[in-house]
C-alpha cells in the first residue's frame, strides 16, 4: 500500500445496501423521510451559490438525480469522507450511518415519491453566504486578480491588514473564493507585527537571555528546495520571469488561521477551544489558481468568529511537508515520510489533521510516539477500497 504524508483525493468505498426493496416495509418519502437527512448531511453544499454542482433543498431539484444520489450513495462516494474508520473518530463525520443509506436507497428504488407536504419538515436556515452564521470579521483580497484562460498559475499571495489594537481568539473560520471554479485551494496566514528591537547590552553587562527553543521540531532532509513554495528564493539570475500578475510570497509567514479547499472550506472549533490572533496582524492569503479555460477574476475573502473569552485550550496549527520528496517515475508503492517533534514539556493533544496530496496518493497514516517508548495510530487516509 503506498503510505504517504502527501496530499489526498478520498473515497471510502462503503458496504450500502443493494437497491432490494423490502416487500412489507413502506416505502420511504421525500418529504418525510430524505429530507431531513439531506438537510443534515448535504445541503450546506447542495444549494444555490454553493461547489455543489445542484441543489437538494426542495423535491424538484432533488428529482433529476435520483438515479445519481442512489449510486452515489450506495457506493459511499456521497457524502464525501475520507478518513479510514478503523482509526480514531471524528466530531466532523459525514458519513451517512446504515439506517440513513437504507432510507435514501430503499427511496430510490421506490421510485423517489414525494410523499404529503404536511411532513416535510422547514429547511435549514443558512445565513447568505456564510455557513459559519454572520462573521464578526471579514478580510478580503484588496484586488480583483486577473487569471489567464490557460496555463500555469504560480501561487500567489495577498495581503490585508487587520489594524486589531488587541488580540482576538477566533473561534470560527469560513473562507469563500469569488471565483470558486478557478480556486484550487487556499492557506490563509498571519503575520504579527515584528517586536520592538531590544536594547543591546552596556559593556560590561551581561547579554540576554538565549533564544527560547520552538515548541515543535521537524526531521532533518525535509527542506523545500530553493526556487519552490517555502523554499529559500533563488537568485535574481536565476528566477522565472513569473510576469506582471505576480505577486510574490513575502518574506515571512506566520501560523494559519484558515483554509479552503472544494467542500471544505469553514470550521467551528469545539467551545472552550480557539486560535490566537495577534494584535495588528496582517492576513496572507496564499492561494492556488487553475485556469478554467476563460479569463475571470478572484476576490477570496475570509470570515472569522470571535470567542467573548479566552479559551481554556489554545490551538495552534502548523504544516508537516516534506519538501524534499522524490518519487520515482512508475513507482506505484513509493513511500514517504514526514516527521516532527513536539518539544514542549506541558501535555499536548491533536486536535485536527488536513490531509492533502492531489491524485498520487494511496493511503497516508498519522503515527502518534508517544512517551516511553509507546506509539499509536491518530488516523488513516485513503483512496484506495
Amino acid at each position: 500500500m503506498n503510505n504517504s504524508i502527501l496530499v489526498v483525493l478520498i473515497t471510502l468505498a462503503s458496504a450500502g445496501s443493494a437497491f432490494a426493496q423490502s416487500a412489507t416495509a413502506p416505502s420511504p418519502t421525500f418529504n418525510k423521510d430524505v429530507a431531513p437527512i439531506l438537510y443534515k448531511n448535504c445541503t450546506t453544499c447542495h444549494r444555490p451559490g454553493e461547489i455543489a454542482p445542484m441543489s437538494l433543498l426542495t423535491f424538484r431539484d432533488a428529482r433529476p438525480w435520483v438515479k445519481s444520489i442512489g449510486a452515489q450513495v450506495q457506493k459511499g462516494a456521497m457524502p464525501p469522507w475520507h478518513a479510514d474508520p478503523a482509526y480514531g473518530e471524528f466530531l466532523n463525520d459525514r458519513r451517512l450511518s446504515a439506517a440513513e443509506k437504507d432510507t435514501i436507497l430503499r427511496w430510490v428504488n421506490a421510485g423517489a415519491p414525494e410523499g404529503d407536504p404536511a411532513d416535510l419538515p422547514a429547511p435549514p436556515a443558512y445565513t447568505e453566504g456564510w455557513a459559519i452564521g454572520e462573521p464578526d470579521a471579514v478580510f478580503a483580497m484588496q484586488e480583483d486578480y486577473p487569471l489567464p484562460a490557460s496555463g500555469t498559475v504560480a501561487y500567489q499571495y495577498f495581503e490585508v491588514p487587520t489594524s486589531f489594537a488587541e488580540d482576538r481568539w477566533v473561534q470560527a473560520f469560513e473562507v469563500r473564493p469569488g471565483d470558486r471554479a478557478a480556486v484550487h485551494h487556499v492557506i490563509v496566514y498571519t503575520r504579527a507585527p515584528a517586536p520592538p528591537a531590544k536594547p543591546q547590552p552596556a559593556a560590561g553587562e551581561q547579554s540576554p537571555r538565549p533564544r527560547q527553543q520552538p515548541a515543535i521540531t521537524f526531521a532533518a532532509g525535509m527542506e523545500i528546495p530553493d526556487g519552490q513554495t517555502g523554499g529559500k528564493p533563488l537568485p535574481d539570475g536565476e528566477r522565472r520571469n513569473a510576469g506582471p500578475n505576480d505577486r510574490p510570497a513575502p518574506k515571512q509567514l506566520g501560523p494559519s488561521v484558515g483554509a479552503y479547499v472544494p467542500g471544505n472550506g469553514y470550521r467551528i472549533y469545539q467551545p472552550d477551544t480557539a486560535t490566537k490572533l495577534v494584535a495588528g496582524s496582517t492576513i496572507i492569503f496564499q492561494m492556488h489558481y487553475t485556469p478554467t479555460g476563460k479569463a475571470t477574476t478572484d476576490r477570496t475573502k475570509i470570515g472569522l468568529i470571535f470567542a467573548k473569552t479566552p479559551p481554556k485550550t489554545p490551538l495552534v496549527g502548523t504544516a508537516l511537508i516534506n519538501g524534499a520528496l522524490h518519487i520515482p517515475a512508475g513507482d506505484p508503492d513509493a513511500r514517504v515520510d514526514a516527521e516532527m517533534t513536539s518539544t514542549a514539556t506541558s501535555s499536548r493533544s491533536v486536535e485536527g489533521c488536513l490531509v492533502g496530496w492531489r491524485m498520487l496518493g494511496g493511503a497516508s497514516f498519522l503515527p502518534l510516539g508517544l512517551p516511553r517508548g509507546r506509539s499509536r495510530f491518530a488516523g488513516r487516509w485513503s483512496n484506495r477500497a
